[in-house]
C-alpha cells in the first residue's frame, strides 16, 4: 500500500540547515511584548496559509487512497 509520502509528484525539496547558535545567542533576552505580538501574528498568517493551501490536497489524497482500499475490499467480496 502506498501513501501520500511516497508520491513522486511531491518531489524532494532542498533543506537549509539551521545556523549553529552560540551560548550568547541562546541566552538572548526574551522578545519585547510588541515583538512577541508581531511574531504571533506572523505565525498565525503562515499557519493559516499552510492550512488553506496544503492540507486540502493532503486530505484529498488520503481520502482517495482510503476509497480505493474500500472499493477493492468491496469488489473482493
Amino acid at each position: 500500500m502506498s501513501s501520500v509520502w511516497d508520491d513522486p509528484e511531491l518531489g524532494e525539496e532542498e533543506v537549509t540547515p539551521l545556523p549553529e547558535t552560540s551560548a550568547a545567542a541562546a541566552a538572548a533576552p526574551a522578545p519585547l511584548p510588541l515583538e512577541a505580538e508581531r511574531l504571533e501574528a506572523l505565525a498565525a498568517q503562515v499557519i493559516e496559509k499552510v492550512a488553506r493551501e496544503i492540507l486540502p490536497e493532503i486530505a484529498e489524497r488520503l481520502i482517495r487512497e482510503q476509497l480505493e482500499i474500500l472499493m477493492k475490499e468491496t469488489d473482493a467480496e
